[in-house]
């Protein structure tokens, strides 16, 4: 390197620029003390470069963090002129029509400022997660050996709501019994996307699609009917993740179902236990719960059972109890539940109720088992 370059390069490298961004997201409707903090980058020596022209080349990264798609920032820079030359902006340009710059001042005496005044417009859609805006200011000095100065601002932005769910937990409650289609709005702005949908439930999983009306994306749930009585599928939790194969960008959301029946048996597995005045029948109680379709959920109308065991109607006395709830007993003859070889069988045997209230019934399935001390 000669020595006119080994001065040029001294002389600039003591150019440290410190620059204090003013950051705020601003809709036609914000006020000015909604600002954000502002968020302090200092330029060091490693962030001056010289060009194959021997031009000096200022060059800074100013992250300014997550940004909504389709807002506007704006950025100030107190930028300090920290060398010993006086010069003057020549120019001021931006790297595209989404940013307007302006400069408050021409002159920039060694030890003043100079403010960068940007107006950012974040696009409404984007192929990548990162957006980068560069800001160039052209700089004349009377230094024979570097007339001129570049310095490029360049503010990286990364675009946080081009993949997201409206919320992060969806609650579904459903009282009928019913399994209706269960739509969650996802927010999509990566152009021409290829989306990828997970489930850590596979029941969930194997229920979902993803959906494109218009410019609106969707994730929808279609879970099977539900079984009034099915003591196994009331509530369903799950992870549901989205993710984009091109950006990387991936979103996640759980969705949780509980499914009110109207009416319950419990418990799912009771038990035949030996009538003792009778050793050839088996008694089975339970207590039934009938709920209504409001907002309390309360029944007043009276309880009605009948139990069915291997096509054979068993007579079930019913005390009711009020709010919906009744007591049933169940006396199940011997040979209704004896094995082909006589014996009482060791596996659950079904038990198929049918239940009134007022005008709606409902059939439910549970289980009961033999205790082990009358088993042959």
């Amino acid at each position: 390197m000669n020595n006119e370059l080994v001065k040029f390069t001294k002389l600039y490298r003591v150019c440290v620029c410190s620059i204090s961004v003013l950051l705020s997201l601003f809709s036609p409707n914000a006020f000015a003390e909604e600002k954000m903090p502002a968020t302090k980058v200092s330029l060091g020596p490693k962030d001056i470069q010289l060009d194959q022209q021997g031009r000096s080349l200022w060059y800074s990264k100013i992250k300014l963090g997550k940004v909504e798609m389709g807002k506007t920032l704006s950025v100030s820079c107190r930028i300090t002129n920290e060398s010993t030359n006086d010069v003057v902006v020549a120019g001021v340009e931006s790297s595209c029509t989404c940013t307007k710059v302006t400069i408050d001042q021409a002159d920039w005496f060694s030890g003043d400022d100079i403010i960068v005044k940007a107006e950012i417009d974040v696009p409404a859609t984007a192929k990548s997660a990162v957006f980068t805006s560069t800001v160039t200011v052209a700089l004349a000095s009377e230094d024979e050996l570097a007339p001129s100065v570049n310095m490029h601002l360049n503010f990286l932005m990364e675009i946080g709501n081009l993949l997201s769910f409206s919320s992060t937990f969806i609650p579904v409650a459903i009282r009928d019994g019913k399994s209706p289609k269960i739509e969650i709005p996802l927010v999509c702005s990566v152009e021409m996307p290829d989306l990828a949908l997970t489930c850590e439930n596979k029941e969930i999983e194997s229920a979902s699609t993803l959906l494109r009306t218009g410019e609106k994306w969707m994730v929808v749930v279609d879970l099977p009917p539900h079984k009034e009585g099915d003591q196994d599928s009331r509530s369903l939790i799950g992870e549901i993740a989205v993710r984009e194969s091109k950006t990387g960008l991936s979103t996640k959301a759980v969705l949780s179902v509980t499914r009110l029946s109207l009416v319950s048996i419990s418990p799912a597995l009771a038990r035949f236990e030996p009538e003792l005045e009778d050793e050839d029948h088996f008694i089975v109680s339970a207590i039934c719960r009938v709920r209504k379709p409001n907002e309390d959920g309360i029944s007043t109308d009276k309880i009605a059972v009948t139990l069915s065991l291997d096509g054979k109607s068993t007579p079930v006395h019913v005390t009711n109890l009020g709010n919906g709830v009744a007591r049933m007993k169940a006396r199940v003859n011997k040979e209704q539940i004896l094995d082909e070889d006589g014996d009482i069988p060791s596996s659950k045997k079904s038990l198929n109720w049918t239940v009134w209230a007022g005008k709606d019934s409902w059939s439910v399935t549970t289980n009961a088992v033999y205790p082990s001390h009358v088993r042959k």
